[in-house]
């Protein structure tokens, strides 16, 4: 119902068309309500009408209408800010010369690493 603030977990699935009058278990015909709404409509006298698939418009005993559209998947993005000056500056000036473009392709490993140095024989031996 328009604005319930009941969790979205274990809903209800609603017939808008009572199933016991013949309303059919269709997805153009159910809806997820919280068990509250779900009673309301049932015990209290309010009516539920869904025009399309996902649109509930819900009726109170008094006859005001309610609407309540499905909530959207995706939020729509805010309006771009309006540009009124120059471009903002680059983090890399232009005219800057980085030089990393300059030295040519690495070098290439030409074999397989260097194994230890030799033993130095004026090292002190240990002592065994």
């Amino acid at each position: 119902m328009i604005g319930c603030r009941c969790p979205a977990r274990g809903p209800d699935a609603d017939h808008t068309n009572a199933y016991a009058r013949g309303g059919a278990t269709t997805e153009c015909n159910l809806g997820h309500v919280c068990r509250h709404d779900h009673r309301l409509k049932h015990d209290g006298g309010w009516r539920l009408d869904q025009p399309e698939a996902g649109r509930f418009r819900w009726i109170s005993r008094l006859g005001h209408a309610y609407a309540v559209d499905p909530p959207p998947i995706v939020e729509p993005l805010p309006n771009p800010i309006a540009r009124n000056g120059p471009a903002p500056p680059l983090l890399i000036p232009i005219d800057v010369d980085l030089g990393m473009w300059d030295d040519g392709p690495p070098e290439r490993d030409t074999g397989s690493p260097p194994g230890p140095p030799p033993p130095d024989p004026d090292d002190d031996p240990p002592p065994f």
